[in-house]
C-alpha cells in the first residue's frame, strides 16, 4: 500500500480507482504466473494446525473451526471501528476531514496533503491485510484466484451501499450483502440479481449509504441525534 499509494495518489477520483485497479490485477497475475513460488492456480496448501489456546470455561480458539473464526473477526470488526472512531475524533482525522472537503484549501493552510492521504491508505489497507492473514489459516489453503476482480468490486458496493463516507457504512453494507443473503438462503444467481437492484436503488435514492438514510431517519425522530452517520 505504502508502494503503491506513494506513485499513485496525485491521481483523484477515477483514475485513482482505474489505476489502483490496475495494480491488484497485475499483482495477482504476477503470483498466478510465478509458479516456483505460490505453486500458481493450483495454490498452496496450508499446514498449520496449532493446539487450542483459551481460558477453560470462558473461551477457547481452535484453528479451522467457524465458531472460534466468528468470534476472533468480530473482535477484530469492533477494534477497527473502535480505531477509526478514535482517528476521526483526533486532530489527524481533522485534517483528513478538511482535506476531503477541499483539498485545495488544506493545501493552501500549509498541510502536506500528499503524506496525509499517504498514512491514510497505508493505515486502511493494513486492516484488509489483517482480514486476508487470518482468512487464509480458515481455509487451510491460498491462491490468486482467491482475490481476483470481482472480490474487489464486492468490496466495493458493500462500501457504496452502506455509505462510503461513514464509519458504519461497512457494517451496515456487510449486513444487507453477506449476512442477509446467507441468513434467506438465497441462491447466487438471484443474489447477484439483488446486488445489482440494491446498488441502483441507492445510487439513486440514498447516495450517501444505507448509514445516511438511516442517520437522517434518527434525526427526524430525535432532533440533533446522528446514532449512524459519523463521518469517516
Amino acid at each position: 500500500a505504502l508502494i503503491i499509494g506513494a506513485s499513485t495518489l496525485h491521481l483523484k477520483g477515477a483514475y485513482l480507482a482505474i489505476c489502483t485497479f490496475a495494480f491488484s490485477e497485475l499483482f495477482r497475475l504476477l503470483l498466478d504466473n510465478w509458479v516456483s513460488l505460490t505453486n500458481g492456480a493450483n495454490g498452496i496448501i496450508i499446514r498449520f494446525a496449532p493446539p487450542p489456546i483459551g481460558i477453560p470455561g470462558l473461551f477457547r480458539f481452535e484453528v479451522g473451526s467457524r465458531r472460534s473464526y466468528y468470534y476472533l473477526m468480530f473482535t477484530f470488526a469492533l477494534v477497527t471501528v473502535w480505531f477509526v472512531r478514535r482517528l476521526a475524533r483526533s486532530d489527524l482525522g481533522r485534517v483528513l476531514g478538511a482535506i476531503r472537503q477541499d483539498e485545495t484549501l488544506a493545501l493552501t493552510a500549509g498541510f502536506d496533503t500528499r503524506r496525509y492521504k499517504l498514512l491514510a491508505f497505508t493505515a486502511g489497507s493494513m486492516f484488509a491485510g489483517l482480514a486476508g492473514a487470518t482468512y487464509a489459516p480458515y481455509l487451510s489453503y491460498i491462491a490468486p484466484d482467491l482475490f481476483d476482480v470481482n472480490e474487489t468490486i464486492y468490496i466495493m458496493m458493500i462500501m457504496m451501499i452502506g455509505g462510503i463516507r461513514s464509519i458504519w457504512g461497512p457494517v451496515w453494507g456487510s449486513i444487507l450483502l453477506v449476512s442477509l443473503p446467507q441468513a434467506l438462503d438465497i441462491t447466487p444467481l438471484l443474489r447477484m440479481i439483488a446486488y445489482g437492484l440494491v446498488l441502483i436503488l441507492v445510487m439513486i435514492r440514498m447516495p450517501d449509504g444505507l448509514a445516511g438514510f438511516l442517520d437522517r431517519l434518527v434525526s427526524r425522530l430525535r432532533p440533533g441525534g446522528t446514532w449512524f452517520g459519523q463521518k469517516a
